[in-house]
């Protein structure tokens, strides 16, 4: 979930640097077929990208996806083979999700009702072809496209208009229109995106433009054609089609010299800036200290005296609260104030009483494996430190929702708990 988290970030981020560089530098060229280009491989490197990184020095000492558990002195064989429990407990990840969900829903809803009002023009349509493509007469109030397809509005059209739409569908713009929408749903929440799509849109219409004036129509008739195009337009957002607001923009750039050549240089400073984003969000190397091997860890005993380990992991019937639970770590029992070491070095995510779980430490060895230590006496670090392997971190102890002394240990892999006893036969 974390993973699906960042990733949405540095997405967000990658559209929202190329739209950016879109807006200050390229918006007001009229290189149309550049700006899309530029639009559309922006859209898809921003989904990209995140999932790249610049390689990283990383020592290789074990095997990938080993696991080793390398149990302390003492170990005695457990009394009770009773597995111990926890309730699980929404955190911000889980409700960042749903909400996340819950967005897509709502979009795919009205991209639902867009397609259905778009089928019953369809249906109450007559086809015809023009220039080779299927041109549908409707009721709508103006023309627009959708795919392969021009839907008319009844009555005479000018024929400048009928070039218009039918330049959309030849130069496949409903292409470009379905990878904007279904980025639309993805990012959903981001504020740029609806200024993204407008952009794209905006593009096709200065193609379109182009290619009907290139095709020997003169600007000036063209420019009458737009005068008597309807204002009211419907919104249909896998369509492309005339809007009134975006009609002053066009008549500006049918207006304007052409872009000097010398500005396609300013394409060139896309190249430096995806190579900065990518530098930038590619992972840091680990000092060596703290390094973890490729995508193994090993884990040395949390306790070095002599202790019992009472429950072990899996299903049982919960000592204090008398109710059958799922234990998602082991209990090791020891007497008070006994030290609890760090099993492996990493980066203490949490330092903090948490209720049932009493004074609870969790560290963070890597992108994929994390350890708890619950019930402690006391806590020898907080949030944010760098702990060593082996290092003490608290003393064993009962607080929180616990009917002796002793150290609740977990282990997670990908944010998912896993048995660490099945791993005690592979010691070093």
């Amino acid at each position: 979930m974390t993973a699906l988290l960042v990733y949405l970030l540095k997405t967000s981020l990658y559209l929202a640097a190329v739209y950016i560089q879109y807006a200050l530098i390229l918006r007001r060229t009229t290189f149309f077929t550049v700006n899309r280009i530029y639009l559309v491989f922006g859209l898809l490197s921003s989904f990209l990208l995140p999932l790249c990184s610049l390689p990283t020095s990383v020592t290789s000492s074990l095997p990938v996806s080993t696991l080793l558990f390398e149990p302390g002195a003492g170990i005695a064989t457990p009394s009770v083979e009773v597995p111990v429990a926890t309730q699980f407990v929404p955190d911000w990840q889980t409700f960042a999700l749903i909400a996340y969900l819950a967005g897509i829903a709502i979009r795919t809803g009205m991209l639902a009702r867009g397609l259905r009002q778009i089928i019953a023009l369809h249906r109450a349509g007559t086809e015809q072809m023009v220039h080779g493509i299927r041109c549908i007469t409707t009721h709508t109030q103006a023309p627009f496209t959708f795919f392969n397809r021009v839907y008319l509005p009844a009555g005479t059209l000018a024929p400048e208009i009928v070039d218009h739409e039918t330049a959309h569908v030849s130069q496949q713009h409903w292409i470009d229109l379905l990878m904007v929408e279904v980025s639309a749903l993805l990012l959903w929440f981001h504020p740029l995106m609806p200024l993204y799509r407008r952009a794209v849109k905006q593009q096709h219409e200065y193609l379109a433009d182009r290619f009907v004036i290139d095709h020997g129509t003169s600007i000036a008739s063209y420019l009458h054609a737009l005068r008597h195009q309807i204002e009211h337009t419907i919104s249909l957002s896998l369509t492309s089609e005339f809007y009134f607001q975006s009609i002053q923009k066009r008549i500006h750039m049918l207006t304007t010299r052409r872009t000097s050549a010398a500005m396609i240089l300013a394409y060139t400073m896309a190249i430096p800036a995806l190579a900065f984003m990518l530098m930038a969000f590619s992972p840091r190397p680990i000092p060596p200290s703290f390094q973890i091997t490729d995508a193994a860890i090993v884990l040395t005993s949390p306790i070095k005296q002599p202790y019992q380990m009472e429950s072990g992991f899996g299903e049982r019937m919960h000592p204090v609260l008398h109710v059958r639970r799922m234990h998602t770590g082991i209990d090791l029992i020891a007497s008070e104030g006994t030290p609890v070491l760090a099993a492996q070095s990493g980066v203490v995510v949490k330092a903090q009483y948490a209720d049932a779980w009493g004074n609870l430490i969790v560290i963070r060895h890597d992108d994929i494996y994390q350890t708890s230590y619950s019930h402690l006496k006391s806590m020898n670090v907080k949030q944010g430190d760098k702990v060593l392997q082996g290092q003490e971190i608290g003393l064993v102890g009962n607080t929180g929702l616990s009917s002796k002394f002793h150290l609740h240990f977990e282990l997670h892999e990908r944010n998912k708990a896993v048995d660490p006893v099945g791993y005690w036969e592979v010691g070093r």
